[in-house]
Order: C-alpha cells, then structure tokens, then sequence
C-alpha cells in the first residue's frame, strides 16, 4: 500500500514509510469523515487553481524568452529578467499546486502526505529557501547524503589534525557542493542542470561564509529589522530567479544567451515594459500577472497556515517549521463553513472547467 499510494508516486512528495506505514496501522484509517473530506478538498483547489490558473498563465510570459533564447535572438533588459521571474513563479505554483493536490488527496483518504513547500520566496537567505522549498527532496538530500558525507569527512579532518580552515572546506564545503551537484544531476543529465545544483551549492557556501563573518564582527548579535529583512529576503529572491535561467534552460548555451541578456544593463529600456507584445497590460496578463503572483507568494499565508495547522488532527506526522514572516496576513483563516464551502466550489469549478487546456506538470519531466 506505502508502494503503490497513488497521490504522492509521480513527483511526490517524497514520502518515507515511516511516516506513512503507522497511519496505515491506525484503526481509524478507511473510516470516512467530513472534516478529512472538507479540508482536502479545499487543500486540493487551491492547489488546482495555482496550476490552472497561475502556473499555465505564466507560462505564456516565460516560454517565449527562453525561446528566443535558444534561437540567439537577443532580448532586452526586462524582456529577461520579466521571463526568468515568470518562469520562477510558473514553477513554484505548478510544483507547490501538484503538491497541493496529492496532499489534499491523501487528506480525502486520512492520510497526511508532508508539506513540500512552505513559503519558500519568503526565506531570508539561501539556506532557509531550501528549507522551505520541495521540502521532501532537501530532506532526502540532508539525510542520505550531506550528514553522511559531511560527518565522515569531518571524523577524518579531527583525525589528521586539520587547521580550521581545512575541517570547514571538508566538513561544509565539499559535503554541500557534492549534494548539489547530485540534486542537478538528479534533475537532469544535462550541463546545465549541474551549473543550476552548483550554483546553489555556492550560495550555500557563500551564506555559512558570511555567517562565519558575522559572528566574528558581530559578536552573534542576531538583532534584525524590517529593511535588513527586505533586502535579504530581495537578495535571496533575485538569487534564486538567477539560477532558475539554467534549470529552465534546454542546454548551457541557451542558459549563456539567456544569462548575457539579464546583465545587458545598454539594453534597458522603461517603455519595454509595457508593450503588448511582452508584458501587456490587459487585466490579468503581463506586469499585472506577475503582480498579483508575487503578492500571493509574499503577502499570503499558505496552505499549511491557512488551513492544515490549525484544522487538522494530524499535524504531529508534518515537520513543523516557524517562519518569521511578519508581512504574512495571518488574520485570514479557514474553517469549515457554508462561506468557504461557496468560495471552494466555485474555484473548484472554475478550475475543472479550464482543465481541458492545461499543460503537464513540470516536474513530470525529471
């Protein structure tokens, strides 16, 4: 049954048995419950509709870029960078929208499936983004390679006597770059998904760096405030829109074309903006699309604050993680009720009637 439990197989989330087989053993799985059904209904149109409706959107605004990409056609400034953004924000709504929809699946049956994405885009440094994003694999990772890695080679630096400087490069460095270039190449026996997994080994090494650095100038004082956050959190954001340009690139050459277009700084133009042919401004398309996506992924709580945490009997089986995200409108919260039941179905149908022209997942090709 943990083998063939259909809603999590394709892309997961990846689930180990030992949080499913104890669920399976309950004497209350199978029984059919309104509070299960209500509530993984409603995880599942949400998730729906981030395909349908955002993800598949997006993609109208992120595919022609990197098709004119990989033809060497040149793009402007914004023309870009308004492409890597889209294609960022397709990825996270139509990965987390699946994610969504297998783990409202489960709730359907009682079965909690873990979170696989908790407000990534709201991480203040690289390190908690892949804490927070596809949860499942960095926890895979963690566990069955960088732990191993890392506290082998760290017992053989003590052993040998190391300088410092040496017990970091092996039991920090080599252990996280090794990972990473195992999650590019996990994705894809391409170049280009290998620059992707070192480019965020790199950041990872560049952030336990920096916190190197400030414990030494700052002496662990961890004090933060509202602008410090913003820009770390815009940092770590623009780092990450970056590295996406070679995910979704089909080869390195097309990622290089994309890459000279992004840091072509002669070829900023304000008025490309706002052309129809790029980034219309009809409602819902364009700069208006990419707006509305970013207040949702910044702004709004997600579904395991919106929802699950504080409805759901099963909480003890997700890996609780405290996000302190103080622009999140925490007010807004769900409960079963005839408001939300109206709200959900109409989504719900809305969703399923757009169904028909709906692209495959993304990560159906990994």
């Amino acid at each position: 049954l943990f083998v063939i439990f259909f809603p999590q197989l394709i892309a997961g989330p990846i689930v180990h048995h030992s949080k499913m087989i104890p669920q399976f053993n309950d004497k209350k799985f199978g029984s059919l419950k309104f509070n299960n059904i209500s509530i993984g209904l409603t995880v599942f149109t949400l998730g729906l509709f981030k395909k349908v409706f955002l993800a598949d959107n997006l993609a109208i605004y992120a595919n022609p870029a990197f098709d004119a990409a990989e033809v060497g056609f040149g793009m402007t400034f914004f023309d870009a960078w308004g492409g890597a953004l889209a294609y960022t924000l397709q990825l996270y709504f139509d990965f987390s929208g699946y994610s969504d929809m297998a783990i409202g699946i489960g709730l359907m049956f009682g079965i909690a499936i873990p979170i696989n994405f908790l407000s990534p885009f709201k991480a203040k440094n690289i390190s908690e983004f892949w804490r927070l994003w596809h949860i499942s694999l960095s926890r895979f990772i963690r566990d069955y390679l960088y732990y191993p890695i890392s506290l082998s080679l760290t017992r053989f630096s003590y052993s040998v006597n190391l300088n410092p400087i040496g017990v970091f490069f092996l039991s920090i460095i080599l252990p996280t770059m090794i990972s990473f270039f195992l999650v590019g190449l996990w994705h894809g026996a391409g170049w280009q998904f290998i620059i992707f997994g070192l480019i965020h080994g790199s950041y990872i090494v560049i952030h336990n760096f920096w916190l190197k650095i400030k414990e030494y100038l700052f002496k662990n004082d961890n004090r933060s405030n509202f602008f410090t956050d913003l820009l770390s959190q815009l940092l770590t954001f623009i780092s990450v829109i970056f590295s996406f340009v070679f995910f979704r690139s089909s080869s390195l050459d097309t990622a290089i074309n994309y890459v000279n277009s992004m840091i072509d700084f002669k070829a900023i133009d304000l008025s490309d903006i706002f052309e129809i042919t790029t980034f219309g401004t009809m409602p819902f398309t364009g700069v208006y699309l990419l707006a509305f996506s970013i207040f949702i992924v910044i702004l709004l709580p997600n579904v395991h604050e919106f929802i699950i945490k504080n409805n759901y009997t099963f909480r003890k089986n997700y890996n609780e993680i405290t996000l302190n995200d103080k622009l999140s409108i925490k007010k807004i919260t769900w409960k079963p009720s005839f408001f939300w039941g109206v709200f959900i179905s109409i989504i719900l149908t809305l969703s399923i009637m757009s169904v028909s022209g709906t692209n495959e997942f993304l990560y159906f090709q990994f």
